[in-house]
């Protein structure tokens, strides 16, 4: 429904594996911290620090837009981005820790690498559309149906799968070893 792909619990190892398999086969070869740069870099996206509100930690564009972001000087600047840029709020790291970076990183990765289709439909029905965003809530274990209950299906996937991805099984089992 909506385009979103089937992801079910206990396919969520074998699904991260199928994730690094493509996208950063050496990871599951060795133990070692996943390269973000050399993840982003093979599957095409940019990352933009950004003024984001303190509830949202990154964001996805998967069309072209016009953005805020911090130039190297850390001023903010308007600039036009393309499709496959992650907007990144740098405070995560002082709200939470570095781990938290990271884990927004691969977050958003896994919404491109899987969302992409859901976000062409909604793109048909509203042509403004240029991104999904994803905001830290407390939320209740409420079902929405409709485009609410595809956006918590497409959240609780990002979520899901991104520890299993920063820490395959495998490789963590033979560095626990």
């Amino acid at each position: 429904k909506y385009l979103v792909p089937y992801l079910y619990a206990e396919n969520l190892e074998k699904e991260a594996e199928k994730f690094l398999n493509k996208y950063c086969r050496h990871a599951l070869k060795e133990p070692m911290p996943i390269p973000l740069d050399e993840l982003m870099f093979n599957m095409g996206l940019e990352l933009y620090e950004a003024p984001l509100p303190d509830t949202i930690f990154g964001k996805t564009y998967f069309a072209e837009a016009t953005v805020d972001v911090f130039n190297e000087d850390g001023e903010v600047v308007s600039q036009t981005i393309d499709p496959g840029t992650i907007l990144l709020n740098p405070n995560i790291f002082f709200m939470r820790n570095i781990g938290s970076r990271n884990n927004t990183v691969v977050h958003e990765c896994v919404h491109w690498d899987r969302h992409d289709k859901f976000f062409e439909l909604q793109k048909l029905l509203n042509s403004d559309l240029s991104s999904l965003t994803c905001e830290v809530i407390e939320r209740k274990s409420q079902k929405d149906s409709g485009i609410d209950g595809a956006l918590q299906w497409m959240e609780w996937q990002a979520n899901a799968l991104t520890p299993r991805i920063l820490l395959p099984a495998s490789t963590t089992r033979q560095k626990l070893n």
